[in-house]
Formats: C-alpha cells, sequence, structure tokens
C-alpha cells in the first residue's frame, strides 16, 4: 500500500493569513500615526508569508480527503510492542511513554470528517527516520485513546 500525504492549507490557515493582511493594509492607511503604519506593514507582511508558507493539513493523494497529522515519540525498547500493535489491527498503544525518547516515532494522520486514519512507525537510523511498518489504514473510533 503506497499512500502519499501531501501539505496543504486548511481553511483556518486561509481565514488567518487573510484577516492578517486585511488588519495590516487597514492599519497601514489610517492617518492616526506612523507607528501604526508600520505595524500594518508588518502584520500585512506577517499575512502574505502564511499565506505563503503555512500549511497544517495533509491531503490523501489522489483523493479530496484532509488529514490531521500527529508524531509521537518513543524510547527504542517501546518498538517492538508498538510494531506488534500497529500490525495486528488492533492498535492499543500505551501513550502514557510518549515523550520519554526519540528513537522510535509513530505518524498518524486521522479525518474526523472522513472518519478514517492511518499509521506508519518508523525507526532512527542515525540522520533519518526509516520505515518499520507499512502504512495502516484504521477506523478513527479504533485509535481515538491515541489522538486525544
Amino acid at each position: 500500500m503506497n499512500l502519499n500525504f501531501s501539505r496543504v492549507r486548511s481553511a483556518n490557515d486561509i481565514i488567518v493569513s487573510l484577516s492578517l493582511i486585511i488588519a495590516g493594509a487597514a492599519l497601514m492607511f489610517l492617518p492616526y500615526g506612523t507607528g501604526l503604519n508600520i505595524a500594518g506593514f508588518f502584520f500585512l507582511l506577517t499575512g502574505v508569508l502564511f499565506l505563503a508558507l503555512f500549511k497544517s493539513m495533509y491531503k490523501l493523494e489522489g483523493t479530496e480527503e484532509t488529514y490531521y497529522r500527529k508524531e509521537l515519540y518513543f524510547k527504542h525498547e517501546e518498538l517492538e510492542a508498538i510494531k506488534k500493535a500497529v500490525e495486528s489491527g488492533k492498535p492499543q498503544i500505551d501513550v502514557s511513554k510518549e515523550g520519554e525518547g526519540k528513537t522510535v516515532k509513530l505518524d498518524i494522520y486521522y479525518s474526523p470528517k472522513w472518519g478514517k486514519s492511518y499509521i506508519q512507525l518508523f525507526e532512527y537510523i542515525p540522520y533519518s527516520y526509516e520505515p518499520v511498518t507499512e502504512i495502516k489504514g484504521f477506523n478513527i473510533a479504533q485509535i481515538e485513546k491515541i489522538i486525544k
């Protein structure tokens, strides 16, 4: 299963960017002083940069489905337990141990709107994370405890 996710803009990203642009343009042209005009310029510049660079959602290539992404990091000792959980089809992963290490990474793409999720496990081999499992698809109800 070869699934590719690409970064896309969400509606919230566009709203924030446009709000900054509009507020910045309004402040630039108000006759209340140079300081306010300069602040408006920086708001406008920030909004343009956000519009160009800020992408917080992921889109499954070939579909219109958009997903959120969550990354969880674990110690190397947890690798086999997490691998078994992901491959078993019932991802019961102990997230209380998350954050204790950085050598095992669990990528979770989930969409409450579509009710789908995808999980892939990675292991850190010097200088990059290498996949340990294939991308596995799950119903979002199965991973609800992990993403909360």
